[in-house]
């Protein structure tokens, strides 16, 4: 086996990862999505910024990731969700080492400088407080 780039994880050889489009990795305790479309592999974070869905076991539509919970959709190569909706999940670089000598993508760790690595911040209210009830005799926060 090829050695490692520091800041790269191993995740397996190239021929036994491309035999899925979609399949859960887990990245030093971090669920992430590898994907494989159109001959290129990139990944994502492992769950759904909407109720935590496992993303990793989740379906390519088209350039689109589905999580099989609810059906949320995120671009398989910038984790952004569909135009309009305002939401993303992290992404992983990935790249391939060594042909097939068994090196694999390699998602390093999180940057923070990237806007594709955080989720995107919705405005105003959080879904949790725009569910809850507003309680009697007060207004509700706008």
């Amino acid at each position: 086996m090829a050695a490692v780039s520091e800041g790269w994880k191993d995740l397996g050889a190239v021929d036994a990862l491309k035999s899925r489009e979609v399949q859960p990795i887990d990245l030093d305790g971090r669920p992430v999505a590898l994907i494989y479309n159109d001959e290129v592999f990139s990944a994502l974070a492992g769950r759904c910024v909407h109720a935590g869905g496992p993303l990793g076991e989740g379906l390519l539509k088209g350039d689109y990731l589905v999580c099989p919970w609810h059906g949320w959709h995120f671009h398989c190569r910038t984790g952004e969700g569909r135009p309009g909706y305002g939401v993303a999940v992290p992404r992983y670089e990935t790249k391939v080492e060594g042909g097939g000598s068994g090196s694999g993508p390699r998602p390093p760790p999180r940057r923070s400088g990237n806007r594709l690595t955080q989720p995107t911040r919705s405005r105003g209210r959080s879904s949790a407080d725009r569910d809850r009830p507003a309680s009697s005799g007060s207004p509700r926060p706008s």
